[in-house]
Order: C-alpha cells, then sequence, then structure tokens
C-alpha cells in the first residue's frame, strides 16, 4: 500500500468516526427521558415547584456540555434539600425537540440557555433567563453563586 493510500484510509476512517459520534450524540440528546414530554407531563406535580432548566439544542458544543454540567452541579450540591423535598427540580431539556415547541414558545429560547420558573399546580408563573453563565465560565465561583442567587431568589418568595 502507498503511504497516499495510507493517508486516504486514514482520513476517511476519521470522517466516519466523526460522523458516527455526531449520529450517537444527537441520538443520545433524543432518548433521554429528560426530553419525552409526555414522561414530563405525567410527573407534573400539584402546588408551588421551581423548576430550573437547561435547554439545549439538538448540537451540542463543549461550551453548552459545560454550562449543563456546571449548572447541575450547582443545583444539586447547594439545594439537596429543597430537591429533596420536591421543592425544586433540575431538568435538561432540548429545545429543540419534537414536542418541546411550548418551551421554545413559553421561554422565548433561541439559544442554550438556563431558565428559573415558578410553578403552580404544573402551570409556569413566571421565569428568568440566567444569560450571565454564558459570560462566567471563566470563573467557577462566579458562575456557581450567580446560579445560587438565581434559584434563592425563586426559592425565598
Amino acid at each position: 500500500m502507498t503511504p497516499k493510500r495510507i493517508v486516504a484510509a486514514a482520513l476517511l476512517a476519521f470522517v466516519a468516526v466523526s460522523i458516527a459520534v455526531l449520529i450517537a450524540r444527537d441520538m443520545r440528546g433524543r432518548l433521554q427521558p429528560a426530553t419525552r414530554p409526555a414522561d414530563q407531563a405525567a410527573t407534573a406535580p400539584a402546588g408551588r415547584r421551581v423548576i430550573v432548566y437547561y435547554f439545549h439544542r439538538n448540537v451540542r458544543c463543549e461550551t453548552c456540555n459545560k454550562i449543563e454540567a456546571w449548572t447541575g452541579q450547582a443545583v444539586r450540591q447547594s439545594f439537596a434539600d429543597a430537591l429533596g423535598e420536591g421543592l425544586l427540580e433540575w431538568k435538561v431539556l432540548n429545545f429543540q425537540a419534537s414536542g418541546n415547541e411550548r418551551y421554545r414558545k413559553r421561554f422565548n429560547l433561541h439559544t442554550p440557555s438556563v431558565i428559573v420558573a415558578d410553578t403552580l399546580d404544573g402551570k409556569t408563573t413566571r421565569w428568568q433567563d440566567l444569560p450571565d453563565v454564558w459570560t462566567l465560565l471563566d470563573d467557577r465561583a462566579d458562575f456557581d453563586s450567580y446560579i445560587r442567587d438565581g434559584v434563592n431568589r425563586y426559592l425565598q418568595e
């Protein structure tokens, strides 16, 4: 085999693996239970609840994954009691997935976003976008504080 053919075969293999990884990530996002609206409707709680959402797109970048991970960790670490009591819920949803159009409209979603929403009997009564998650990625402490402050505003009212 000539060096030219070896390089061509290696490049072709690289492209094939890259495409397979993208397809697998997309399918994983579509199959996550949190992205299926029917599951959410079945577990809609009665009474007041604060929901912290991370909305993502079909295709996800490294920064988007980092925002999701950091937000989820901040919520779970800072609000374990509220999560356990059912006063707070953490949800990750694909706002581009079929069936999630209502979220895109309700929260005016155009980009991946962290949203804190107050709900009463399963209906959103007020909500707030936390857009600074995009600018705080160089300081984990500031990021965590920003998430905590945003969630606390809703839990304490």
